[in-house]
């Protein structure tokens, strides 16, 4: 293995991982871009996330539907994530309690599919709207739910430089 030795290695991008094995990455990686071809659930026993990342960006070839802190818990030791994309994952109602966006101080940048309005409410009210720059919550709506800024019209989104969303919220505001 001879992640020890890239000590000077930023940014990595790791395609059609199998997950057979464990992988730690570089210990100052700041980016990581990766596409797992591997079912969820077994990306937190595989990988050895470096505490040093700022970015990470991970694509899912197996698309499922996970509860929102199983999926998160594991990122929470990371403290200076700036941007989290997860792709092809419907977050779902969580197992036990609500993750605490809190540990992600540095958090401006985020890219999610939740199942609820409810659950895009609690994680625009964990962080302080000022801090977005970049958002993209994608929501499976089913029935007639209010729209993802509902209660947040006044709030302050003067750092927000891109928001990617569904036509449906577009609509209701």
């Amino acid at each position: 293995c001879i992640t020890h030795t890239l000590t000077q290695l930023a940014a990595l991008s790791v395609s059609n991982y199998d997950g057979y094995q464990l992988t730690v990455f570089p210990p100052n990686l700041l980016r990581l871009k990766v596409c797992l071809k591997m079912p969820y659930h077994q990306v937190w026993s595989r990988y050895e996330f470096p505490l040093s990342l700022q970015k990470l960006d991970m694509k899912i070839s197996f698309p499922h539907c996970h509860p929102i802190d199983l999926v998160l818990q594991p990122l929470t030791t990371l403290s200076r994530l700036q941007k989290l994309n997860i792709h092809r994952v419907l977050l779902k109602e969580p197992e036990s309690c609500f993750p605490d966006f809190k540990h992600w101080p540095h958090l401006t940048s985020l890219h999610l599919c939740v199942a609820t309005v409810k659950m895009a409410h609690q994680i625009l009210s964990a962080v302080p709207t000022i801090q977005w720059h970049k958002l993209n919550i994608k929501i499976n709506y089913g029935q007639e739910q209010p729209g993802m800024f509902g209660g947040l019209e006044d709030a302050d989104w003067g750092n927000l430089k891109k928001l990617e969303m569904d036509f449906v919220d577009f609509a209701i505001h």
